[in-house]
C-alpha cells in the first residue's frame, strides 16, 4: 500500500521534529553539565582565595603556599567531599593521595622559588 503524499508530508514533519526536539535535548544537556563546571570552578577559586587570603593575614611566616597550591587542594577535598563511591575504608588512601600531591606541589614551589 503506497503511501499518499499528505501521509508523506506528515511523516516527514513529524520525523524534522523528532529529530530537533532530540538535537536541542541534547544540546541542552551539554550546556547543562559545561554550566555546572564553569560554575564549580568559580566556587573553587572563591573559597581557596579567600582561604589563601586568610592564612596570609594570620600567618606569621615569611613564605606561604602560592594560591595554587590552595586550589589544587580545594578541588581535590570538593572531589573528596562529593564522591558518591566514598566509604570508611578508602577514604584513608584518597587523603593519603590528596596529602602526596600537596607535598609534590610545595617541593614544586619551593624549588621555583630558589630559582627565582
Amino acid at each position: 500500500m503506497p503511501l499518499t503524499s499528505e501521509e508523506l508530508t506528515v511523516i516527514g514533519t513529524l520525523g524534522g521534529a523528532f529529530i530537533v526536539a532530540l538535537s536541542t535535548t541534547i544540546i541542552s544537556i551539554v550546556n547543562k553539565r559545561s554550566e555546572e563546571k564553569k560554575h564549580f570552578r568559580e566556587l573553587v577559586v572563591k573559597t581557596a582565595s579567600e582561604h589563601w587570603l586568610n592564612v596570609a593575614q594570620i600567618t606569621t611566616a615569611t613564605t606561604m603556599p602560592p594560591l595554587t597550591d590552595y586550589i589544587v587542594h580545594t578541588v581535590k577535598m570538593c572531589d573528596l567531599a562529593l564522591n558518591n563511591k566514598l566509604t570508611s575504608e578508602n577514604v584513608k588512601t584518597k587523603l593519603h593521595e590528596i596529602s602526596n600531591l600537596m607535598d609534590i606541589l610545595n617541593d614544586h614551589a619551593k624549588n621555583v622559588s630558589k630559582k627565582v
